[in-house]
């Protein structure tokens, strides 16, 4: 079975578009910086903070499987 892989970063911003929620509404909901939310987006994860960073997988994971 082919199927498309997909890095981080495209699952990130199809699953903000699939629910209609920009990066600025995201952080106003979570409390997350647009900042952090950037850096995880642009999959530059050396500018997160460990925790901030499992702290956002943890919240997004359940966009990511509704993407699917």
């Amino acid at each position: 079975m082919d199927q498309e892989t997909k890095n981080l970063s495209s699952v990130i911003i199809d699953a903000l578009r699939v629910k209609g929620i920009s990066v600025e509404k995201l952080s106003n909901i979570t409390g997350v910086s647009e900042a952090s939310l950037g850096a995880l987006i642009e999959e530059k994860f050396e500018k997160l903070p460990m925790e901030i960073f499992f702290d956002l997988m943890k919240l997004l994971f359940p966009l990511f499987l509704q993407t699917f």
